[in-house]
């Protein structure tokens, strides 16, 4: 990601202040750290979104989880979707739900402005979600007008997001996030907390 700051009178990129900010590597750099394996799906931002993103977006993850996931058999997994990409993060949940019910210790979402997505209404499945999903939203998102169930996971509402970019939010999370997957990876299990919970 390039923040630029521009020129009130031109518009023009003011370089020396301006700078790069890689939220991606900011993660990578805290798995690889802990000695964790991870793989990094990057949807980049596009002016006109394509019709398919979703569904090619999820037939690559699910991909990735078959030829990976399933192949090298880890004992603890960890999701974590932001942006666009969580609508199919919870796709791929919808696709191998019994493969990822079974390895998944802990999902995170920060879907920014996006749509909150959700999984499957079946029993087993939205009730594995809400105890496992984590999702954190600001507080000032629209879905938190709506009824909230358990196919929408553990939602939080944090008011330091609102109208935060995604990137930022992912800065303003990770030492909160880290802590909070540091004790699932200790305990072994889901560790829910959050701001807020309205969950059904």
């Amino acid at each position: 990601m390039f923040r630029a700051d521009t020129r009130a009178t031109s518009n023009s990129i003011n370089v020396s202040n301006s700078y790069m900010i890689d939220t991606v590597y900011l993660y990578i750099e805290t798995i690889l750290g802990n000695n964790h394996g991870i793989i990094d799906v990057d949807v980049p931002p596009v002016v006109n979104q394509p019709k398919n993103e979703n569904q090619d977006l999820k037939d690559l993850l699910i991909f990735l989880w078959d030829s990976l996931i399933e192949a090298t058999n880890p004992k603890k997994v960890i999701l974590i979707g932001a942006g666009r990409g969580c609508r199919s993060l919870a796709g791929l949940i919808n696709e191998r739900d019994y493969s990822i019910m079974e390895k998944v210790v802990c999902t995170i979402m920060i879907p920014g402005p996006n749509e909150v997505p959700s999984v499957s209404k079946r029993t087993d499945l939205s009730t594995w979600y809400q105890s496992n999903a984590n999702v954190l939203l600001p507080a000032n998102h629209p879905f938190w007008e709506k009824k909230i169930k358990r196919e929408h996971g553990t939602c939080s509402k944090i008011e330091d997001l609102n109208n935060m970019p995604v990137q930022d939010m992912l800065v303003h999370l990770h030492n909160d996030m880290f802590s909070h997957i540091n004790q699932i990876l200790v305990s072994g299990g889901p560790v829910n907390s959050s701001n807020e919970e309205r969950n059904n």
